[in-house]
């Protein structure tokens, strides 16, 4: 019974790796600049793609404020708007990357939630439209 218990528990160790490991490629490989914002604004995760845009390394990024990044009064709208519905979509803002011009993107927003339905804070992806325009 406890062998039977053990060979469980090393696969589902094994699926969860390969569970983190799957996601961790797919948010590196995505070329949606993308990253995770804590409920009080610090950047906490960054893609590749989201560097490039802002035209910093992720330790440069990590532990600052995303609100340095856009218009005052366009993020906090948007933020407003991810914690009352736990979304956005499709939302025209201007991006500001460092040492360069301001470009037009548009927003989607995700609140994430733990466990016990409380947001621990959202995914903010990033849609470059300088080609579009």
């Amino acid at each position: 019974m406890a062998e039977e218990k053990d060979k469980k528990l090393t696969l589902l160790e094994d699926d969860l790796a390969s569970l983190e490991s799957y996601i961790y490629d797919l948010f590196n490989f995505s070329p949606l600049p993308t990253c995770f914002v804590s409920p009080n604004g610090v950047m906490l995760e960054i893609n590749p793609s989201f560097e490039e845009i802002a035209n910093q390394k992720s330790h440069e990024l990590i532990g600052e404020a995303i609100e340095g990044l856009f218009k005052e009064e366009e993020i906090k709208e948007m933020v407003k708007d991810t914690f009352e519905k736990g979304f956005v979509k499709n939302k025209e803002m201007n991006f500001s990357p460092r040492n360069k011009e301001s470009i037009a993107i548009q927003a989607f927003t995700k609140t994430r939630k733990d466990e016990n339905d409380e947001v621990v804070g959202y995914f903010l992806c990033l849609f470059d439209l300088t080609n579009v325009k």
